[in-house]
Order: C-alpha cells, then structure tokens, then sequence
C-alpha cells in the first residue's frame, strides 16, 4: 500500500513542478512579448519606448494598437481562436488528468496496487500538455504573428486604459 500512495504523492508532486515550470516559462514568454510590443509601437511612432507614456504619445499609441488589434482583422481572430481552442484543450487534458487520477486512487484502494504505477501517467501528460501548447504557440505565431489570445488581452487592456482615461478626465473637469 505504501508503494502506491508513493507512486500517487510522486507522480502529483511531478506534475506540479511540471505544471509551475510551464507557468514561468510562460509568465517569461509574455514579458517578451510587451517589450516587443511597446518596441514595435515605439518603431511605428518614430519615439523612443521610454517616451510613450509622456502624454502627447499616448493617444497616438492607443490608436495605433486599436487599429492593430482590431476584431477586423484575420490575423486577430485567429490568435482568439487559437487562444480559445487552447483553453479547451487545457480544460479536457486537466479533466483527463483528474479522472486518471480518480481511478488510479480507486484502483490501488480496492487492492489493485501495482495499477498505481499508472499514476505516472498524469506528469507525462502534463509534459505532452506542454510541448503542444507550445506547438500551439509556435504555429500562431507564425500564421498570424500573434500568440494565442493575444489580441483579445491587448483589446481587453485597451479597453481598461480607455476607461481609465476616461475617468481621470472626468475627476480633472470635476
């Protein structure tokens, strides 16, 4: 019985540092991502990165990422489907991971204990999880020189610092 509860905690325990070791990798890659980004507004402008927040760029900034990130464009819907077909296939691989693990504790409770080996399952799947999103990744990139839902987050943003803005000039006039 403890070789099983050994294989369970291990394969878990796998998982999970598979799982925190994708989260920054990908919290990296989306560091990147903004500087690359406020690089290619900067470059577009004809201003250095550092002066885009002086308030003479900012209204030019925001129309100039409004117009990129438009949902008019093809190349932005298709980084939100791709972003949206990968949480789906986060969500199903996360079900999976649940359900083998439901039955690997199932089996080794009712006495089968050499199915718990199967426990190693879930970290090989978490690891198959993440060569695909990266896949994933690499191929939105390429077809639509987006990531995944980057679109979507950048109109989101927008959308805040507009609200923002708004608001800030609502209290000045008040």
């Amino acid at each position: 019985m403890w070789i099983a509860i050994t294989h369970i905690i291990g394969a878990v325990l796998a998982s999970c540092l598979l799982i925190m070791a994708s989260l920054i990798i990908g919290v990296w890659i989306k560091k990147r991502v903004i500087v690359a980004e406020l690089q290619a507004i900067s470059i577009q402008l004809g201003v250095a990165v550092e002066d885009l927040e002086d308030h003479a760029n900012v209204d030019r900034a925001l129309l100039f990422m409004a117009d990129r990130y438009s949902n008019d464009r093809l190349s932005n819907r298709l980084s939100d489907l791709f972003g949206l077909l990968q949480t789906a296939l986060d969500w199903l691989v996360f079900i999976v991971q649940i359900g083998i693990l439901v039955g690997v504790i199932w089996s080794a409770a009712t006495g089968s204990v050499g199915e718990a080996s199967n426990a190693w399952s879930i970290p090989a799947i978490s690891l198959l999880l993440w060569i695909e999103r990266m896949l994933l990744m690499a191929a939105c990139r390429v077809l639509t020189g987006r990531y995944p839902s980057q679109a979507k987050e950048c109109r989101k943003k927008l959308s805040e610092l507009l609200r923002a803005k708004k608001q800030q000039s609502a209290h000045v006039y008040t």
